[in-house]
């Protein structure tokens, strides 16, 4: 392997030549192998409870990166309320209504890649600890304005609820049943939030996560002593600018695929699986629930159980091809969605699998396959690269997951109108 050559001034970095895929396979070997020395070496005086604390509060900071997208998207019958017709008799959906969701979409994504963008510009410059804490913050104050609006009557001024609204999902990815539903709904959000925050600062008081942010800071060449107190958290991200090119070349393939895995599924899921309806509507309860249940439990459900078997790490990062494979072969739940019961106001759809059980599967695929391959890739990215570089890598990796959420935003909508 061929080392990068780095110009004095670090303007630019330079490379001869591309790793071949054998040696490529090797690199992975031996970065492979430096995790598992890193792991036997641990110490062996740690407790079960001090892993798990550090799995936990891992778990939860994830948790939080996607809860303000989920929250909101999944709040339809609250927004639906809150943004219903209050003029004449109500009848008529307004123009909220039956456009919140498009502009909640553009107004998560563009954000999310704008400071993604910032995250990998800036990351070897500002400390772990305020690159997390810091959007934790920003997120428990929105979502404690969010919670209060819930209790507040917003029929005589909809459009600045919608601003504040729009504001608030931008800032964020960057006395009736519904409203005590909202209320509840996301106060939920604003304890999950802090719990979080406390949990990540008493990540450094923990020997097992200690260990290894001093192993990090080893490998990265930063002189940092035993990580004591928060102030060694201020050490482990200040160091060198990364060769952003090399990186981007070594990780492309995953990245690429990441970004498929979540522009198919943002091109699906919610834009068009949420008007999937009931055969039988003669059946009250089922159509009712069928949306809230067949959609977003499924999908969600699965979701996390694909994330969670991704533990597996099958197939191999050195398997790559394969992995494409099975990402290219999701691009069929457009046609199989397509053909399902689908009730879309604008114009009737064609409905080939006239079974509400087609549905459920088609959804339990779809959910499996997007949890499974896109955090699978998201593991797999950072192996591709020197373990100095992980980090970077990782950021990278985010960015193409951002992109892709943006380019499914826009597939979502042109699919809706030709469905």
């Amino acid at each position: 392997m061929e080392t990068p050559e780095v110009n004095t001034n670090g303007l630019a970095v330079q490379y001869d030549a591309v790793e071949s895929d054998e040696e490529e396979s090797d690199h992975l070997l031996k970065n492979s192998s430096l995790s598992s020395a890193v792991v036997e070496d641990a110490p062996h005086d740690r407790s079960p409870s001090s892993f798990k604390a550090v799995y936990l509060i891992f778990f939860l900071l994830g948790v939080c990166s996607v809860l303000p997208w989920n929250m909101f998207i999944t709040a339809k019958s609250y927004f639906a309320y809150k943004f219903r017709n209050v003029t004449g008799n109500g009848t008529e959906d307004s123009a909220l209504d039956s456009s919140f969701e498009g502009y909640f979409s553009v107004a998560a994504m563009v954000p999310s890649i704008i400071f993604q963008l910032l995250n990998l510009a800036l990351q070897h410059r500002i400390s772990l600890q305020t690159r997390i804490i810091v959007p934790l913050l920003g997120m428990l104050a929105l979502f404690v304005v969010t919670t209060i609006f819930a209790k507040v009557d917003t029929d005589e001024w909809q459009i600045t609820f919608f601003a504040v609204c729009i504001s608030t999902v931008v800032l964020i990815n960057a006395t009736s049943d519904e409203d005590s539903s909202g209320f509840i709904y996301f106060l939920f959000s604003v304890v999950c939030i802090l719990i979080t925050i406390l949990a990540f600062l008493m990540l450094p008081r923990n020997k097992y996560a200690s260990y290894f942010l001093n192993k990090y800071a080893e490998m990265t060449k930063i002189k940092s002593r035993e990580l004591e107190s928060t102030e060694s958290f201020e050490k482990v991200a200040r160091h060198e600018r990364p060769p952003f090119g090399l990186i981007f070349w070594k990780i492309k393939v995953p990245a690429i695929m990441v970004l498929l895995v979540f522009a198919v599924t943002l091109g699906l899921f919610p834009g068009t699986l949420a008007y999937g309806a009931a055969m039988n509507a003669d059946n009250k309860n089922w159509a009712k629930y069928f949306s809230p249940v067949a959609c977003f439990l499924v999908f969600n459900t699965m979701d996390f159980t694909g994330r969670t078997l991704a533990g597996i790490q099958w197939p191999k990062p050195n398997h790559m091809p394969l992995i494409s494979l099975l990402v290219l072969l999701r691009l069929v739940f457009f046609p199989l969605f397509a053909f399902c019961n689908l009730h879309i106001t604008d114009h009737p759809t064609t409905v080939f699998f006239n079974n509400d059980a087609y549905f459920i599967v088609f959804n339990v695929l779809f959910g499996l396959s997007n949890g499974y391959l896109g955090s699978l890739l998201m593991i797999y990215g950072p192996k591709f690269v020197d373990v100095k570089h992980s980090e970077t890598a990782g950021v990278m990796m985010s960015l193409f997951l951002a992109a892709g959420l943006a380019v499914g935003s826009v597939i979502s909508v042109l699919f809706l109108k030709i469905v």
